[in-house]
């Protein structure tokens, strides 16, 4: 969701930690923390039929790539029948640079195990700072290379969350180490405040405040990682726009007015990710004037408590 803030031959095997009850794989792509269990699923070889059939091709792509790609990660993460909706998004948006998207799957394949390391590990820490339950699949993709210039301000790397099982990961060969880890906790939290969630019921107060809680999680699980994105506004006068609609606003359900807080919008002087920055802010805010509050509490709190306990909802 971040970064949106913003992933391979050989699979590293982490051997279990006794102290935090944690076992070995039960095979290359699974393993439990506490009992839970975890999968970390790769869609590599996937885009390699995608490559052969569009090889020297100059149309035809979107239907391709739902059939090699998009379609088996909806069957096998939904089921029959089911998730086409959310499947059909823009991150799913058929790549068309084919010899490009050739030479970052070979790439990829060839940091399979470091990456698949990096997630695991990153998975176990935030597990340890905040246990859940039920089972979590991590989805590894790749970034669409017609867009390269997108994942930049987010160490190439990026992220979303289906619900409190799914997560997707979309990755750039030149992907941040740091970057990868931290998307990883980010999004781990996400699973964890989606129980029970409801986007129809979303407010833009929730929007900013499920986003702030990641930041502000991925930072504990890792504070030595400078983040990829920074969270300031470029200017006093866009943060001052930012906030004037939010405080305006924090209840509505508008999703005009909340795409626009993470999308961005230039006539009313909105940065892209302001949801972001003013979620992290308020978190931020309410943690200095309540430091002994719990991540379990503060990640269970409603959003109305967090932002009237930050200080800054007047």
């Amino acid at each position: 969701m971040r970064r949106m803030v913003y992933i391979l031959l050989a699979l590293i095997v982490i051997t279990a930690c006794s102290e935090e009850g944690e076992t070995a794989p039960k095979d290359p792509d699974s393993f439990t923390v506490g009992g839970q269990e975890f999968e970390v699923q790769f869609h590599f070889e996937n885009y390699r039929s995608y490559i052969e059939d569009r090889k020297d091709k100059e149309s035809g792509f979107e239907n391709a790539f739902k059939r090699h790609v998009v379609e088996p990660f909806r069957i096998q993460s939904f089921g029959e029948g089911k998730g086409y909706e959310e499947t059909d998004i823009l991150e799913f948006e058929a790549p068309t640079q084919i010899d490009r998207l050739e030479e970052h799957v070979n790439e990829l394949v060839s940091q399979k195990g470091e990456i698949r390391s990096l997630i695991e590990e990153s998975i176990r820490k935030s597990a340890g700072v905040l246990p859940s339950e039920g089972k979590k699949v991590y989805h590894v993709f790749l970034f669409n290379p017609d867009y390269p210039l997108a994942l930049r301000a987010g160490g190439n790397v990026t992220g979303f969350t289906y619900d409190d099982q799914r997560v997707v990961l979309q990755l750039h060969p030149d992907f941040e180490e740091g970057a990868l880890k931290l998307a990883v906790a980010h999004e781990y939290h996400h699973t964890v405040t989606l129980e029970g969630y409801s986007y129809k019921d979303e407010t833009l107060m929730d929007a900013a405040l499920i986003e702030g809680k990641a930041e502000i999680f991925s930072e504990k699980v890792y504070p030595e990682i400078e983040p990829p994105l920074s969270l300031a506004f470029y200017t006093d006068n866009k943060e001052q726009a930012a906030w004037d609609i939010f405080r305006k606003n924090p209840d509505t359900k508008a999703r005009r007015i909340i795409n626009a807080f993470h999308f961005g919008d230039r006539e009313k002087e909105l940065e892209q990710y302001s949801q972001y920055k003013i979620g992290y802010a308020i978190m931020d805010g309410y943690l200095e004037k309540h430091p002994d509050v719990s991540v379990r509490d503060w990640t269970d709190m409603e959003a109305e408590a967090l932002y009237e306990g930050s200080g800054l909802s007047h």
